[in-house]
């Protein structure tokens, strides 16, 4: 990659060195051109070989040409863009795409522009100043994980914003209401994505080419109920342990054993029947009018093992276990059955390594969220990813735009759920595995 963005550096210095001298602009384009012909005109080639430095360096030096272009790409957004010029333009890797481009920041506060092969605007804010950027020769972007940088082979973001309270709570609703493809309303359990997608953020999104995958191994997705022996009562409804890291660990291991990796742990067919009464805690639940016991009750081998540990070395009873002993009770139960299991807490994370690069390795992952707006504080694993595109062609440019979802064993469902991404700002970690 860094060979990549070497050669686009000196590409992209050529291209606007004879952009610097070959500009005598006798008329301004009007809105409605096409910016690729202007540009291809400009410097005197064919469409097809108008590459996307000169495309940058033309609208480096017509940049009050985008104000319309940008009212009739996005009619509905109550942006406007009101950039003047560009500050600076420098190379930048595009990681998700394998593509080289050009970064365009805009003056003031105005936002700024991705340029990649292909005459593709793979994003386009109107507002905004990214300070860390100055003063760079080349920079790397993640279309999920926004400009960074590589700490070994780990990509990072520069810069995590995260949103307060009150924006947490507003920010993935626009009514109490589940869109269309969801059972619950917030970011999560989407059912059917492409069904959500187009109810939630408007018609024409798609997956292209590579831009969705699931383990390579059939999943077998497990519930917090199902896993269960102490069940309380609220209001009415009877609700399962707060188990849902026991049961993400449960459910990543048997992957791990049913994927061929580590075939030495059990498999979930092998159970034994659980007698509660010898829970230390037993008695303390069953003199609780508002909590239910079944026992005996059976439950997978390797579930029980994780449990037993986590009551053992945690305290758990019957929720509550912190993510930061997930690694560590991964790697012991691992040690138990006579496999040496690689597990890290991933605090410092992006989207990119910690999802797209796992599942594409073939290894699932745990996710912690916090504040979702569907599940609270939860642990799920993810089994998959998928990226919808949406492209709008306006001026010859094509104007992209995309939602961003993980597929997840959400502990709640007894299938496949949905979780959008586009939009998750909360705090959060992985536990990858390898």
């Amino acid at each position: 990659m860094k060979k990549k963005l070497l050669s686009l550096l000196l590409t992209f210095a050529l291209i606007f060195t004879l952009s610097s001298t070959a500009f005598a602009i006798d008329t301004i384009p009007n809105s409605s051109q096409n910016l690729l012909t202007a540009a291809s005109e400009e410097f005197d080639v064919p469409e097809e070989n108008c590459t996307t430095e000169m495309l940058s360096s033309y609208i480096y030096e017509n940049t009050d040409t985008l104000a319309t272009i940008y009212e009739t790409a996005f009619p509905e957004s109550e942006k406007t863009f009101s950039a003047t010029s560009v500050e600076f333009q420098i190379p930048v890797y595009v990681v998700t795409l394998d593509k080289e481009g050009v970064y365009l920041d805009f003056n003031g506060d105005n936002g700024y522009m991705i340029l990649v092969d292909g005459n593709d605007v793979i994003a386009w804010e109107t507002t905004g100043d990214l300070g860390y950027l100055k003063g760079l020769n080349s920079t790397y972007y993640s279309i999920f994980d926004g400009f960074g940088y590589y700490a070994g082979t780990q990509f990072l973001p520069y810069c995590r914003e995260y949103l307060t309270e009150e924006e947490l709570q507003s920010i993935n609703f626009s009514s109490n209401e589940p869109y269309e493809g969801q059972n619950s309303a917030g970011d999560g359990d989407i059912v059917t994505p492409s069904t959500y997608v187009s109810d939630r953020y408007g018609p024409g999104y798609k997956v292209e080419n590579g831009d969705s995958k699931s383990l390579p191994k059939s999943f077998s997705y497990f519930r917090q109920w199902d896993l269960s022996i102490y069940y309380e009562i609220k209001n009415g409804s009877k609700y399962s342990e707060g188990n849902c890291s026991l049961s993400s660990i449960f459910a990543l291991m048997n992957y791990l054993k049913t994927s061929g990796k580590y075939t030495s742990l059990p498999s979930a067919s092998s159970k034994t029947s659980y007698d509660a009464t010898k829970d230390s805690f037993y008695t303390k639940y069953k003199n609780k009018s508002n909590y239910s016991i079944e026992t005996p009750k059976q439950l997978p081998n390797l579930y029980l093992a994780i449990r037993q540990y986590a009551i053992d070395n945690y305290g758990y009873e019957v929720s509550n276990t912190n993510p930061f002993n997930i690694t560590t009770i991964i790697k012991d139960i691992g040690s138990k059955y006579g496999e040496t299991i690689s597990a890290n807490h991933v605090l410092v994370w992006s989207y990119e390594s910690q999802v797209v690069n796992q599942i594409d390795a073939g290894y699932p992952v745990i996710i912690n969220v916090a504040n979702s707006s569907t599940y609270g504080s939860h642990s799920m694993v993810v089994t998959g990813y998928s990226l919808y595109t949406k492209t709008n062609t306006v001026a010859g440019l094509n104007i992209k735009d995309y939602v961003k979802l993980i597929k997840v064993n959400d502990n709640w469902s007894a299938g496949a759920r949905y979780f959008d991404f586009t939009n998750y700002v909360a705090l959060g970690s992985f536990v990858t595995v390898k």
